[in-house]
């Protein structure tokens, strides 16, 4: 669903904006993720990797700003 990955990109940095830690990002976008498949839980790496690089995307492409950051 992209409209849905672009307005949550966007909701991403109006979190940084808001002066939100991108630890505190990473992990509700990894609640996030279990919350939807349970599952996951057995590979938390996996998951906190694949929240890093979203979150990197997405400050990249819509919040250059927040770039220093960034692990």
């Amino acid at each position: 669903n992209i409209p849905g990955l672009v307005a949550r990109a966007h909701q991403i940095c109006g979190e940084l904006d808001g002066g939100a830690s991108v630890e505190t990002v990473v992990s509700e976008e990894m609640d996030s993720a279990f919350a939807e498949n349970p599952a996951l839980h057995l590979y938390p790496a996996r998951v906190r990797r694949t929240a890093t690089r979203f979150i990197t995307a997405s400050v990249d492409v819509y919040c250059p700003s927040h770039q220093g950051q960034l692990p």
